[in-house]
């Protein structure tokens, strides 16, 4: 028992390395069948001297050595110069800057649509000034103590002030509101009721015209449309919104993926996994990560969870050196010293550069051997090598 204790902690490492290989029946090769498209390097005078925010909707916020704040497009070209005091990333074609006449909101090519002033003089309050949130869906929702309402892009009034008492944003076309009952109700975005939500759920907002609801009654998750009828019954023990029409869910402790109509198009087998906004999807067995192309077939698999790593269309990779960029399937883009993700898959890569790395394709080979396998064998070794347990 002695010598064994003694040599089993880096014999143990390896005999469970050499099983899992085994055990995957695979190795750590990708197969793609088809990749398209290469990372976008952009450099620019305008990138050597800025130092960059994030990145939305084809426009990077950035401040200058006056501490002025502008936008950049993705050619690294300065579209709105840096004239503002503050800003924000575009949403809805819309970004919210500050001004020397106070809170202001732009579009795309820096001109004012409107001020913040200009919606709270509408209200006509004396002492309470209303809250203008960020725009979701192509409204702002517009908020004081006792009233909500809503406006557009152009900083018009579309569901206005005194109709509801509370409210939230906007998803998918539909929000939840309350009356000065403060009873809850869906409406669309011509403030029309669409239904009244059940007492015994909880509603987690609209994506892809579903809205994931938690059951009271069974602790149970599932989906209603936008009508609150329920199309996928509350029988999960967790679940997400749909993407590209898949959701992952729960069952048991493990995670799989479910479609708009019902179907375990993925059974529960991992320990984690999610959708990226280009919709690959990496998921962690509990030893290897699994990468799956967009229709879940799966590409290739990485040791450890590295799921953090990857981002709409590409992993990033740890070298000694620097961060090597792959495609889903594992095909090298690209290495760079240092890397920031700004959003909207843009990278900030140093030396004055950024990699603009959207719509890069990947996808499994029918004839890959590649498979998700879990059920791994594990072996205890002595120190020459000997199976002992």
């Amino acid at each position: 028992m002695t010598q064994f204790k003694r040599s089993s902690r880096l014999a143990f490492v390896f005999a469970l390395v050499m099983a899992l290989m085994v055990g995957a029946g695979t190795n750590l090769s990708a197969f793609a069948a088809e990749t398209s498209s290469a990372l976008k390097v952009v450099e620019s005078e305008a990138l050597q001297n800025a130092v960059l925010s994030e990145a939305s909707e084809g426009r990077i916020l950035f401040s200058d050595e006056s501490g002025k704040y502008g936008y950049m497009d993705y050619d690294g070209n300065i579209v709105i110069p840096a004239s503002f005091d503050y800003g924000y990333g575009f949403q809805s074609g819309v970004a919210e800057v500050t001004t020397e006449k106070g809170q202001a909101y732009i579009d795309m090519d820096g001109n004012i649509l409107f001020y913040a002033k200009d919606i709270l003089d509408q209200y006509d309050l004396d002492t309470y000034y209303p809250e203008i949130s960020a725009f979701y869906d192509g409204l702002a929702r517009v908020s004081t103590y006792d009233s909500v309402a809503y406006i557009n892009t152009k900083g018009e009034f579309v569901i206005p002030a005194g109709k509801f008492y509370n409210g939230y944003d906007f998803t998918d076309g539909v929000a939840e509101v309350y009356n000065t009952d403060y009873q809850s109700f869906y409406i669309d975005k011509e403030g029309n009721e669409l239904f009244t939500p059940d007492p015994n759920f909880s509603y987690y907002g609209f994506s892809e015209g579903l809205c994931l609801v938690y059951n009271y009654d069974n602790g149970q998750y599932g989906y209603v449309d936008r009508n609150g009828e329920i199309v996928i019954p509350t029988t999960l023990d967790d679940a997400q919104g749909f993407h590209n029409g898949y959701a992952v869910y729960q069952e048991l402790g493990k995670y799989g993926v479910i479609s708009k109509e019902g179907e375990f198009v993925l059974h529960p087998i991992f320990e984690s996994i999610f959708q990226t906004e280009e919709g690959y999807f990496p998921g962690f067995d509990g030893v290897f990560t699994h990468f799956l192309d967009q229709d879940l077939k799966p590409m290739r698999k990485a040791s450890g969870d590295v799921s953090y790593s990857s981002y709409a269309s590409v992993f990033v990779k740890t070298e000694y050196d620097g961060y090597v960029f792959e495609d889903m399937a594992g095909n090298e883009l690209g290495m760079f010293e240092t890397y920031y993700h700004l959003g909207d898959s843009v990278f900030e890569v140093g030396d004055g550069k950024i990699v603009i790395a959207s719509g890069i394709k990947a996808m499994a080979d029918e004839n890959s051997p590649e498979k998700i396998n879990v059920n791994y064998n594990y072996s205890f070794i002595d120190n020459t090598g000997e199976v002992v347990l």
